[in-house]
C-alpha cells in the first residue's frame, strides 16, 4: 500500500532543511496546556510569534486534549519567538515549549507526571469539552488527509463542534480522527461511512465512547 511505513520518503532523521510535511526544524512542541485550550485560541496566541504552517492538538483515546500541541511555523524566527514562552504562564498553567526534534535532553524533567487532576473517569453525559455521546472515532484515513478537507467532508453529516487529527510523536498524522458533532444526528450520518472508501483507503467509523464492545470485531487488528 502506498504511503504506508515511514512516509515512504526515506527522510526519517534529522534531515536539516528537508521541507517535509512535518518539519522538526520548524516545529515547536508545547506541553502543560490547560485542557480547556481550544485550537483556535492557541493558533491565535502563537500566530503572534510568526505565520503558522500547521497546528495540531493531539487528543487521547477518549477524545480529550492531552495538554500538548505541535506548532509548525513557516519561518524559523517563529519558532525562536515561540520558545520564549517556555516555562511561562498560559491560562493559569505553566507551559513548556521546545523544538519538536529536541527530545528533552535539556533535562526539563520537571512537570512530568499525570497532571494531578485525577479526572480520568467515564462520566457519561458529562457535557465536558470532549463529549463521547456526540463524538465519532475514524481510523484508516490516508496519511495525506488534511484536517481542512476532512472537516469539509464530514461537515456534510452535520455541524461539527470540534475535529481532531492526532499526530504521532514526529508530528505525522496517525490516520485517525475524532469528530464531535453538535447534534447526535451528525454522528448517525457519519457512522454510515464505516467501512467505505476514502481517498483510496477503507475507513472505519464508530462512536468514540464505543470501545468495540458491540462486537464490531471486523477490521480490528493491524488495519
Amino acid at each position: 500500500g502506498k504511503g504506508k511505513g515511514k512516509d515512504g520518503k526515506g527522510e526519517k532523521g534529522k534531515g536539516k532543511g528537508g521541507k517535509g510535511s512535518g518539519n522538526d526544524e520548524l516545529t515547536v512542541f508545547v506541553r502543560g496546556l490547560p485542557f480547556s485550550a481550544e485550537e483556535e485560541s492557541l493558533r491565535k496566541d502563537f500566530a503572534e510569534c510568526g505565520e503558522i504552517e500547521r497546528l495540531s492538538l493531539p487528543l487521547n483515546e477518549e477524545g480529550k486534549p492531552k495538554g500538548i500541541a505541535f506548532i509548525q511555523y513557516k519561518e524559523k524566527a517563529g519558532c525562536d519567538k515561540a520558545l520564549e514562552f517556555d516555562s511561562t504562564d498560559y491560562g493559569g498553567r505553566t507551559i513548556y515549549v521546545r523544538m519538536a526534534g529536541d527530545r528533552g535532553d535539556k533535562g526539563d524533567g520537571k512537570g512530568k507526571g499525570k497532571d494531578g487532576k485525577g479526572e480520568k473517569g467515564k462520566g457519561k453525559g458529562g457535557k465536558g469539552s470532549g463529549n463521547d455521546e456526540l463524538t465519532v472515532f475514524v481510523r484508516g484515513l490516508p496519511f495525506s488527509a488534511e484536517e481542512e478537507s476532512l472537516r469539509k467532508d464530514f461537515a456534510e453529516c452535520g455541524e461539527i463542534e470540534r475535529l481532531s487529527l492526532p499526530l504521532n510523536e514526529e508530528g505525522k498524522p496517525k490516520g485517525i480522527a475524532f469528530i464531535q458533532y453538535k447534534e447526535k444526528a451528525g454522528c448517525d450520518k457519519a457512522l454510515e461511512f464505516d467501512s467505505t472508501d476514502y481517498g483510496g483507503r477503507t475507513i472505519y467509523v464508530r462512536m468514540a465512547g464505543d470501545r468495540g464492545d458491540k462486537g464490531d470485531g471486523k477490521g480490528k487488528g493491524k488495519d
